[in-house]
């Protein structure tokens, strides 16, 4: 059998993968390697390890509160459309933006050891980002990553705004506060018929919300976890070690930035997808697993050089830990794209229960390595967490689709 006859994916899917890769593309090259960059070189590495932290708090809380919101509204959009029910996501966005000023103040204020300038520039950040992260639904509703590519560019043109209003002014935060506002403001013009839903309870709002919950507890975690570095090395190691263990892992972790739009564009057309054969899935995930290997042997070739080029005044200290922090961040990576495959077409319990499991083995391998071998130990204990995550997943997923039920 001919490998196109297979039909792992379709020509539509090929090219919105391409759109928002280009659109991710853009984005990471403005924040990985501009902004992130610029300011570890202006910066003590210590400081730099606070403002890794607490972009980390910004984007965590931002995104775990947005993306399944958006996902949400995905998933029940044709419920939605059929029933010409209109409402509740806007009420949902609302109470989000609340908790998520609350939540990233409270914790602003632990890391700075107190209120400042920088905790009210993060909460900004924080509730752009939130905003972006749920109405850019829109494009994925009419599937229109065209759109998506226009927003990051919007972006990347705020960002180098930013950087130079952070020169003039000596505020590192102004960076990030202009790159997600010109994004959002493009997303606002584009999305004024979701904007037009009224703020009100509608008759499914229950499962909806209940639907929203099932999915950020999942997303929640996930996400978190792709910042749990910086939040768990801050208190054990410090700051510096943070500055370490990003600039070790930023290959990797620049790459799952760029990957992650394939996740979306699969989840997005799974919605409109009844049936997902086991041979479907396993021929995808095969595709997965092989770009992965490619990604890791060219860092491993390629990425000290890099690495050294755009982080010069701390590439040195992370030589002992670049091989398995990139080796985690990969296998991460690769995790991450079996994501659409549980939340569309296995039981929503799945999602909290796999992602406990992972942050439970991560939390305590974590604490027992780092107290063991420091920094080096949290490689591993990262990389170990990884790997049985993906083993789970694939697991779960091999039994709702071997047997066409939501296990």
């Amino acid at each position: 059998m001919k490998l196109k006859n297979l039909k792992i994916f379709n020509n539509k899917i090929y090219n919105d993968f391409i759109l928002n890769i280009i659109a991710s593309i853009i984005y990471t090259f403005s924040t990985q390697f501009i902004a992130y960059p610029y300011l570890s070189r202006i910066v003590t590495t210590s400081e730099y390890g606070m403002i890794l932290t607490m972009m980390g708090i910004a984007n965590a809380i931002g995104v775990s509160i947005g993306n399944p919101l958006n996902n949400t509204k995905i998933i029940l959009h044709e419920s939605y459309k059929e029933q010409k029910n209109k409402g509740d996501f806007n009420s949902i966005f609302v109470v989000g933006l609340f908790l998520n000023t609350l939540f990233v103040t409270i914790l602003g204020i632990v890391v700075q050891k107190g209120f400042s300038l920088t905790v009210v520039g993060v909460v900004v950040i924080s509730s752009l980002v939130l905003f972006r992260s749920y109405y850019s639904v829109t494009f994925r509703i009419i599937i229109n990553y065209k759109k998506m590519l226009l927003a990051n560019i919007f972006a990347f043109l705020g960002i180098a705004v930013g950087s130079l209003i952070a020169y003039k002014t000596g505020i590192w935060f102004f960076t990030f506060i202009f790159g997600e506002l010109f994004s959002c403001s493009y997303i606002f013009l584009q999305s004024k018929s979701l904007f037009n839903e009224k703020f009100k309870r509608g008759l499914v709002f229950n499962e909806t919300l209940k639907k929203y919950l099932l999915i950020m507890s999942g997303v929640f975690i996930a996400t978190t976890m792709t910042y749990m570095d910086r939040f768990f090395i801050f208190p054990f190691l410090g700051a510096e070690q943070v500055s370490i263990y990003n600039v070790s892992s930023f290959l990797g972790k620049t790459a799952g930035i760029i990957m992650s739009p394939i996740s979306a564009v699969l989840l997005t057309y799974y919605a409109k997808q009844s049936v997902l054969t086991l041979k479907q899935f396993y021929l995808r995930f095969g595709i997965f697993v092989a770009f992965s290997t490619i990604f890791y042997l060219f860092v491993l070739t390629f990425g000290i050089q890099i690495t050294r080029f755009f982080y010069p005044t701390i590439v040195d200290s992370v030589l002992p830990y670049f091989r398995i922090a990139n080796l985690a961040t990969t296998i991460f990576i690769l995790g991450n794209t079996i994501q659409p495959t549980l939340i569309r077409f296995c039981n929503a319990k799945w999602q909290p229960l796999i992602q406990m499991l992972y942050i439970l083995i991560y939390v305590l391998l974590g604490v027992f390595l780092m107290n063991e071998h420091g920094l080096l130990g949290f490689c591993f204990a990262v990389l170990i967490a990884n790997i049985i995550k993906i083993i789970f997943m694939v697991v779960v997923t091999t039994l709702s689709l071997k047997n066409d039920i939501k296990v």
